[in-house]
Protein backbone atom coordinates (compact mmCIF):
# COMPACT_ATOMS: atom_id res chain seq x y z
CA UNK A 1 0.00 0.00 0.00
CA UNK A 2 2.82 2.39 0.80
CA UNK A 3 4.27 2.04 -2.71
CA UNK A 4 0.89 2.84 -4.29
CA UNK A 5 0.78 6.14 -2.44
CA UNK A 6 4.43 7.15 -2.40
CA UNK A 7 4.44 10.98 -2.62
CA UNK A 8 6.88 10.76 -5.54
CA UNK A 9 3.99 9.26 -7.56
CA UNK A 10 1.80 12.35 -7.08
CA UNK A 11 3.25 14.88 -9.50
CA UNK A 12 1.73 17.18 -12.09
CA UNK A 13 4.01 15.88 -14.88
CA UNK A 14 3.14 12.33 -13.88
CA UNK A 15 -0.55 13.14 -14.06
CA UNK A 16 -0.19 14.60 -17.56
CA UNK A 17 1.78 11.58 -18.79
CA UNK A 18 -0.77 9.10 -17.39
CA UNK A 19 -3.77 11.01 -18.75
CA UNK A 20 -2.19 11.14 -22.21
CA UNK A 21 -1.29 7.46 -22.00
CA UNK A 22 -4.79 6.42 -20.88
CA UNK A 23 -6.24 8.43 -23.78
CA UNK A 24 -3.92 6.71 -26.25
CA UNK A 25 -4.60 3.25 -24.79
CA UNK A 26 -8.27 3.72 -25.66
CA UNK A 27 -7.47 3.88 -29.39
CA UNK A 28 -4.15 2.06 -29.84
CA UNK A 29 -4.30 -1.78 -29.99
CA UNK A 30 -0.57 -2.16 -29.30
CA UNK A 31 -0.86 -0.06 -26.14
CA UNK A 32 -4.07 -1.88 -25.18
CA UNK A 33 -2.20 -5.19 -25.24
CA UNK A 34 0.71 -3.77 -23.25
CA UNK A 35 -1.66 -2.20 -20.73
CA UNK A 36 -3.46 -5.54 -20.28
CA UNK A 37 -0.12 -7.28 -19.70
CA UNK A 38 1.04 -4.63 -17.23
CA UNK A 39 -2.29 -4.65 -15.39
CA UNK A 40 -2.06 -8.43 -14.99
CA UNK A 41 1.49 -8.15 -13.64
CA UNK A 42 0.39 -5.47 -11.14
CA UNK A 43 -2.80 -7.29 -10.12
CA UNK A 44 -1.11 -10.64 -9.41
CA UNK A 45 0.70 -9.67 -6.16
CA UNK A 46 -2.33 -7.72 -4.98
CA UNK A 47 -4.55 -10.75 -5.63
CA UNK A 48 -2.12 -12.92 -3.67
CA UNK A 49 -2.22 -10.46 -0.78
CA UNK A 50 -6.01 -10.13 -0.65
CA UNK A 51 -6.76 -13.68 -1.74
CA UNK A 52 -9.20 -12.74 -4.49
CA UNK A 53 -8.73 -11.69 -8.11
CA UNK A 54 -11.87 -9.52 -8.28
CA UNK A 55 -11.01 -7.74 -5.04
CA UNK A 56 -7.52 -7.09 -6.39
CA UNK A 57 -9.06 -5.29 -9.35
CA UNK A 58 -11.18 -3.21 -6.99
CA UNK A 59 -8.13 -2.33 -4.87
CA UNK A 60 -6.22 -1.17 -7.95
CA UNK A 61 -9.23 0.84 -9.18
CA UNK A 62 -9.52 2.46 -5.76
CA UNK A 63 -5.81 3.30 -5.80
CA UNK A 64 -6.10 4.75 -9.32
CA UNK A 65 -9.05 6.91 -8.28
CA UNK A 66 -7.33 8.18 -5.15
CA UNK A 67 -4.14 8.84 -7.12
CA UNK A 68 -6.10 10.86 -9.69
CA UNK A 69 -7.95 12.79 -6.97
CA UNK A 70 -4.67 13.57 -5.20
CA UNK A 71 -3.04 14.81 -8.39
CA UNK A 72 -6.03 17.01 -9.19
CA UNK A 73 -6.50 18.29 -5.65
CA UNK A 74 -3.46 17.75 -3.44
CA UNK A 75 -5.06 19.83 -0.69
CA UNK A 76 -8.02 17.44 -0.60
CA UNK A 77 -6.31 14.04 -0.74
CA UNK A 78 -2.79 13.58 0.61
CA UNK A 79 -0.91 10.30 0.21
CA UNK A 80 -1.53 9.63 3.93
CA UNK A 81 -5.27 10.26 3.55
CA UNK A 82 -5.34 8.01 0.48
CA UNK A 83 -3.66 5.18 2.42
CA UNK A 84 -6.05 5.69 5.33
CA UNK A 85 -9.05 5.57 3.00
CA UNK A 86 -7.86 2.30 1.47
CA UNK A 87 -7.24 0.76 4.87
CA UNK A 88 -10.64 1.90 6.15
CA UNK A 89 -12.46 0.42 3.16
CA UNK A 90 -10.47 -2.83 3.07
CA UNK A 91 -10.22 -3.56 6.79
CA UNK A 92 -13.77 -5.03 7.03
CA UNK A 93 -12.88 -7.45 4.23
CA UNK A 94 -9.25 -8.24 5.01
CA UNK A 95 -8.97 -7.58 8.72
CA UNK A 96 -6.14 -5.47 10.17
CA UNK A 97 -3.10 -4.97 7.99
Amino acid sequence: MDRLFDPAQFTDPGLRVWLALWGEIAVNPVLQAEHARHHTVCRRPVAQSVGDEALAGAVLALADGLWLEQCLGPDLVSPDRAKAACRMLLRPILGPF
